[in-house]
């Protein structure tokens, strides 16, 4: 199941209502009939699938043509602290190899998470389609999903259900993780005893239910194992017989002819996310110090002498426009985002997806741009406006694409009217809340509520308004 943001291409006609009405459950059809009562004026698409807990559906906009994929779970199913575990983790994650977290709302019935809608299928449907991948096709897959685990471990976050089914394309084919509904906090203890899906379990887990980051990175081992050789190093078809397989693994025997033609430095890396005690097993941030990721994954990229202007002009905007240019950020082609994409992985030096003071003042230095350390730390807690000394990925971007030649009049009409999802023709406070989940789903305004009275001289901002705050 799964889930960018993708403007509307060509389509087949769609199915009558009729039709499509009649292939769907009882279940699917209460959740339109409910979707229908909320003010986002988007038409359902079809069902993307569904799984233990939820379903997934992709939903369109009818002006804009931007698409989402949207969960349902049914409130019934799922223990309430569980519900809050999934939509708290997205949106505290935020990176570009992780699927993009918009919205949640709920009704009496379900909780919905409106999230970005990956096009381009599952891992798991390309193995299927390749059998196995070349080292070098391998590479660019592992740097992409371990730097994406690498920053869900440094904000403790356990994913916990890490397969090719929950790793999905977008439609630049870059690779997303979804599926966080399994998901747990490091320092927390587990309320299941078990959690995954069975070729991916780690040992630890099956014996003794213990959950640490390293559950994560055995099966991120198994997938990497598979892409390198095309077949799944656990034996077993039934649980029982998988379990018993995996509690007394050995590690990987990498036999046969497929095994001959990958490199030595592969196959130690796969030895060493695949190391039965979790204890000895390799980190994310480890494994992406590997030699295997030679400096080919690493190269470096022009010195932009804007970067620091930017972040540094960024800062000094309001809280309201620096919100809005986040919510731009969610909704901009990936092909816009190609180099600035660059930029942001050669300053993240830990890979952890959180450019810090360190990490800008090596690439200021490397630039010859002598900056003191006082203006360096003012400009790094201005651009977070939470006053935190880091500056995450859309904090980024959002600074790097707010220059004037981004935000053309087209552009800025098609953000206003995203945000405009009561059709009014002017924002006002309650619409930005609810978009920037200052409205929390039980439907109490949280302690960052934006005022907009604060930073006009009205309490609605209109189109012109709107390009005033953010041209100025």
């Amino acid at each position: 199941m799964g889930c960018v943001v993708t403007k509307k291409k060509e389509q087949k006609e769609l199915p009558n209502k009729e039709q499509t009405t009649r292939k769907l459950s009882m279940n699917t059809r209460t959740i339109l009939k409910e979707l229908k009562q909320f003010p986002n004026k988007y038409y359902f698409k079809k069902l993307l699938g569904h799984g233990r807990y939820g379903r997934i559906l992709l939903w369109e906009d009818k002006e804009q043509g931007d698409q989402f994929a949207i969960k349902a779970v049914n409130k019934k199913d799922v223990p309430f602290f569980q519900l809050m575990e999934e939509v708290n983790t997205l949106s505290k994650v935020d990176h570009p190899n992780i699927v993009k977290y918009f919205a949640s709302f709920q009704s009496e019935k379900y909780l919905y998470v409106v999230m970005e809608y990956c096009p381009g299928g599952n891992l798991f449907e390309r193995i299927l389609k390749q059998e196995k991948f070349n080292e070098a096709e391998a590479k660019r897959l592992m740097n992409e999903i371990l730097r994406a685990i690498n920053h869900c471990h440094h904000l403790d976050i356990i994913h916990r259900d890490l397969k090719p089914e929950n790793i999905m394309y977008s439609s630049e084919d870059v690779l997303k993780i979804i599926d966080f509904g399994l998901s747990m906090w490091a320092n927390k203890s587990s309320m299941l005893k078990t959690a995954g899906t069975k070729y991916y379990i780690a040992p630890e887990v099956l014996k003794s239910g213990t959950y640490t980051t390293a559950c994560d990175i055995w099966s991120l081992g198994i997938i990497f194992h598979i892409l390198l050789s095309g077949y799944i190093p656990i034996l077993g078809t039934t649980l029982e017989e998988v379990t018993e397989y995996i509690k007394n693994f050995q590690g990987p025997r990498f036999k046969g002819e497929v095994w001959s033609k990958v490199s030595i430095q592969a196959k130690d890396l796969v030895n060493r996310m695949l190391t039965p005690n979790h204890e000895m097993r390799i980190t994310a941030a480890d494994a992406l110090k590997h030699p295997w990721f030679s400096s080919e994954m690493n190269s470096e990229v022009e010195w932009n002498p804007e970067v620091l202007k930017l972040l540094s002009k960024y800062g000094e905007f309001s809280d309201l426009k620096k919100k809005i240019l986040n919510m731009m950020v969610k909704r901009v082609d990936e092909a816009d985002l190609k180099e600035l994409h660059k930029i942001f992985f050669e300053l993240d030096k830990k890979k952890t997806g959180l450019i810090t003071y360190e990490d800008l003042h090596e690439y200021l230095k490397k630039g010859g741009h002598e900056v003191t350390a006082e203006e360096l730390e003012r400009i790094m807690k201005k651009a977070n406006y939470k006053g935190e000394a880091f500056i995450n990925y859309s904090e980024f971007i959002a600074a790097t694409i707010a220059t004037h030649q981004f935000l053309t009049e087209e552009k800025l009409g098609y953000f206003f009217k995203a945000l405009d999802i009561e059709k009014q023709g002017a924002l006002n406070e309650e619409m930005i809340c609810r978009v920037y989940e200052e409205k929390s789903i039980v439907g109490k305004l949280g302690s960052n509520r934006i005022y907009i009275t604060n930073e006009t001289n009205n309490d609605k901002i209109t189109f012109e308004d709107f390009k005033l705050l953010l041209l100025n």
